[in-house]
């Protein structure tokens, strides 16, 4: 599984810095410090008027800020030099009374492969993180949350197995609380589960027959983190353990390393000597690994140094 991984950073001083022209001249010269971009200098208060969510401000605005905020992190940015911004938003997270923005950022090129990252408006500065995901109201009281799809596995040319790791401003850091959702998890099973009992015999339509293997494996994860059995998906894995496809083998192994019990990793250490020189390094990759379930908490994001 691909963790996400949060970066925090605070560029009030550093900003400052650029703006009376102590920092690099060339870091000067090649952007505006963040605070002094359109967006850098709008309320971000909710309860300006009018705000950040009921008047957005344009892509082309909020890429200019997201440029200056990479320049006076990095040094560098690669905005408008092939990396663009897919989407945005503005959302209350931390419930502090400024907005944070959400944004999604591509390469130009790879128009499905967006990576996400969030912007808090503080009373000091900016912080930035990535790995935002997208914007939910799960409880529907007011509070958002950060709903982030987390990989448990993928057969390629088939399909990909993900499931939503909910993450919330807990007062220092946006960490994982998917364990005070159950009842959302319980409505994302009700769906999958759905989805599976009416597969199309075609690949004409929006899910199709492939992606079978991949659903199960999203409906056994959830089943296991809501406590209907610790070993939800056992039998899935273990049959695709004795595939003939190489690709079905490997993907047994990463549903094996997510179920995590003495059985699956006794089966995970079968697989160690698969005769395909893939499968048998995936499952000694997942054997060191530390064993853990798929939905164990990530916990707090570290900041940069």
């Amino acid at each position: 599984m691909t963790l996400a991984v949060f970066f925090r950073f605070t560029i009030a001083v550093f900003a400052a810095l650029l703006f009376f022209g102590i920092a690099s001249p060339s870091l000067a010269n090649d952007s505006t410090p963040p605070q002094r971009t359109k967006l850098g200098m709008r309320d971000w208060s909710v309860k300006a008027s009018p705000n950040l969510a009921h008047n957005p401000p344009s892509k082309k605005t909020v890429a200019a800020f997201v440029r200056a905020i990479e320049i006076a992190l990095w040094g560098e940015s690669y905005i408008a030099e092939g990396e663009e911004i897919c989407s945005y938003e503005f959302a209350s997270l931390r419930d502090d009374g400024f907005f944070s923005l959400v944004y999604d950022k591509r390469v130009a090129d790879r128009p499905s492969w967006c990576d996400s990252y969030i912007v808090d408006r503080t009373a000091s500065g900016f912080e930035t993180y990535s790995g935002g995901g997208s914007v939910k109201d799960l409880r529907h009281d007011g509070r958002k949350e950060l709903v982030e799809n987390n990989t448990i596995g993928s057969i390629p040319r088939r399909c990909s197995a993900g499931w939503p790791v909910v993450y919330a401003w807990t007062g220092a850091s946006y960490t994982d609380v998917s364990d005070q959702f159950k009842d959302f998890y319980r409505k994302t099973l009700g769906n999958v589960e759905k989805v599976i009992a009416k597969l199309p015999p075609t690949a004409e339509a929006w899910y199709s027959r492939s992606e079978k293997e991949c659903l199960e494996a999203e409906a056994a994860t959830i089943r296991r983190f809501i406590g209907i059995s610790a070993e939800a998906g056992i039998d899935q894995a273990a049959r695709l353990a004795t595939s003939s496809d190489p690709a079905e083998r490997e993907f047994a192994c990463e549903l094996l390393y997510g179920i995590a019990t003495a059985k699956a990793r006794e089966r995970l250490a079968k697989l160690a000597s698969d005769p395909d020189k893939g499968v048998a390094e995936q499952a000694k990759r997942d054997l060191d690994a530390k064993p853990r379930s798929s939905y164990a908490p990530f916990g707090a994001y570290p900041p940069v140094k």
